[in-house]
């Protein structure tokens, strides 16, 4: 009985201690045992859901937290009992450093979430982070997923008016596109130039080819070159 009620209190302070990013807290808490991937209920913003302490540290901000949890080895795709998992926790609380630390310990980029269909880039896109976006394309997201109202995460950001965000996506593509059009022509693949350009990409756009010797920074060429 006696362990049963400490185990209670435990578990009372686990959500709270990854909520208020209680790092010694945590620690002491998995140096006790403590199932590092338990899921439990929170409360937040009048609702009710099963978690796991790495996403209630997410959806808090509390980045020492989540960095314990991950390298103790918490689960990063373990979702909340709504399907959203802490890539996407992350995305839509806008926070860049905590999305570095989960993609490095392989957050899985396009899981949907079952209720809307979205991935973590729709959840960045609907919230305005622009940062966030582009941090999850840069990855190697599929930018092109729509979810069950059939939006892709460039037409969510469109429709809720977060310019930042669409303005974003779109230079994003456009040097995808031109990088794309520079190895086209290095290759001498004249189909899939041709292709490009029919397409509408700029035809001067300038893409990225080598690094330079003397400043280490890339070398933009247009096709052509």
């Amino acid at each position: 009985l006696e362990r049963l009620r400490m185990f209670e209190t435990d578990a009372e302070h686990w959500l709270r201690a990854a909520e208020e990013g209680a790092t010694k807290e945590l620690t002491r808490l998995l140096d006790d045992g403590f199932d590092i991937n338990m899921v439990m209920e929170q409360f937040k913003n009048g609702d009710s859901f099963q978690t796991s302490a790495l996403y209630a540290a997410v959806l808090d901000k509390q980045e020492a937290a989540a960095r314990v949890l991950l390298d103790r080895g918490a689960d990063p795709n373990l979702t909340t009992s709504g399907g959203t998992s802490p890539l996407m926790g992350a995305s839509i609380v806008g926070s860049l450093p905590l999305m570095r630390l989960l993609l490095e310990a392989k957050a899985e980029l396009n899981a949907v979430e079952p209720l809307t269909g979205g991935t973590a880039l729709h959840g960045g896109c609907l919230a305005g982070n622009a940062e966030c976006a582009e941090a999850l394309v840069r990855a190697g997201c599929d930018t092109t997923i729509r979810d069950k109202h059939g939006r892709t995460g460039r037409e969510g950001a469109l429709g809720e008016g977060h310019s930042a965000v669409v303005e974003r996506l779109g230079s994003l593509e456009w040097e995808k596109n031109a990088d794309m059009m520079l190895n086209a022509a290095g290759d001498g693949n004249l189909e899939h130039l041709s292709r490009l350009l029919d397409e509408c990409c700029d035809v001067n756009a300038l893409g990225d080819s080598s690094t330079s010797h003397t400043t280490g920074q890339p070398v933009r060429k247009t096709a052509l070159h």
